[in-house]
């Protein structure tokens, strides 16, 4: 008898479908089953059956990852000790930040919510939302306890940060336009702070709890932490194995569109970062070879306007 010989992929489909046909369970709620045995499996057996939206993604804004991870390298130190003795910098230059998670992320429970979303559009959604992933009332948190000042949704409105509300009105309209898009946000927002964003926790952190004003209690870096046993390791797996699997639903266009939003996405917080930095002035948090702490009477005129906005 000639037997057919399996690639490893043919060989792990046709496993998980005769499982999902005999104990008449979906092929995905197989692999969840087995996630709790096997940590990581349905990622390995996902990635044989498709190919991730996410690193469609990733392999297109590539060429951005560098020159936008050198730029935070530079300016990270900046805010850190020795060049400053508090932490107003960070948290002016994170201030910035809070608009655009704010408006994501409204806008993903506004259009999931929503009875007009088309009921294509609102399973994606529905799969790749994980309340632990968001962020904003993370942020609000850090921020009013750096800033000294309680920070409120008023954030999003007014101030001369031409990019950030430029790009605040584009995912307003790109994703009630194509609620789909939502995915490359998720993926570049959430996901960054799983690669680059544990390296730069860690550099705050090496700050010591004197620099952040805290002693017995943890310093203002939520932003960076997530609510599980795994510090999110568990939560990224959960989220890339609904992306994997959605992505075997994407038409073409799709795809297209999702790839090049991510690319939009990539190139703005390229030029937020630089709008931080210019913003800043004269106190720019690129080396100038001076000392850059900021006492009450040289706090930058638009931090004191943010300060103002929220009392």
């Amino acid at each position: 008898m000639y037997i057919v010989p399996l690639s490893f992929r043919s060989f792990i489909v046709f496993i998980v479908f005769t499982v999902s046909y005999i104990s008449h369970k979906s092929s995905y709620s197989v692999l969840l089953e087995l996630s709790h045995y096997f940590y990581g499996l349905p990622l390995l057996i996902l990635a044989t059956m498709t190919t991730s939206i996410g690193e469609e993604i990733n392999a297109a804004t590539r060429s951005l990852h560098t020159p936008l991870n050198r730029r935070i390298l530079v300016l990270l130190p900046q805010a850190l000790p020795p060049k400053t003795r508090t932490p107003t910098l960070y948290g002016y230059g994170l201030s910035h930040f809070l608009p655009i998670y704010h408006t994501f992320e409204f806008c993903f429970r506004s259009i999931l919510n929503s009875p007009s979303t088309p009921s294509r559009a609102g399973t994606f959604l529905r799969k790749l939302y994980i309340p632990e992933l968001e962020r904003t009332q993370k942020l609000r948190a850090d921020l009013t306890k750096l800033l000294g000042c309680k920070i409120t949704a008023g954030m999003e409105i007014g101030g001369p940060w031409r990019q950030q509300q430029s790009f605040m009105t584009h995912i307003r309209t790109s994703t009630n336009e194509k609620p789909h898009l939502l995915i490359a946000y998720t993926w570049i927002l959430y996901m960054a702070l799983f690669s680059g964003g544990r390296h730069i926790r860690a550099r705050l952190l090496s700050a010591g709890p004197k620099f952040w004003g805290v002693e017995e209690e943890d310093p203002p870096l939520s932003f960076w932490t997530f609510p599980s046993s795994t510090d999110g390791e568990d939560l990224k797996t959960l989220y890339k194995a609904q992306v994997l699997e959605l992505s075997t639903s994407l038409t073409e266009l799709e795809r297209k569109e999702i790839v090049a939003e991510g690319v939009e996405i990539m190139s703005t917080m390229l030029k937020l970062v630089d709008e931080v930095d210019e913003l800043s002035n004269p106190y720019k948090l690129t080396p100038r070879g001076r000392e850059l702490s900021l006492p009450e009477e040289q706090t930058p005129p638009l931090l004191k306007r943010l300060s103002n906005l929220f009392k």
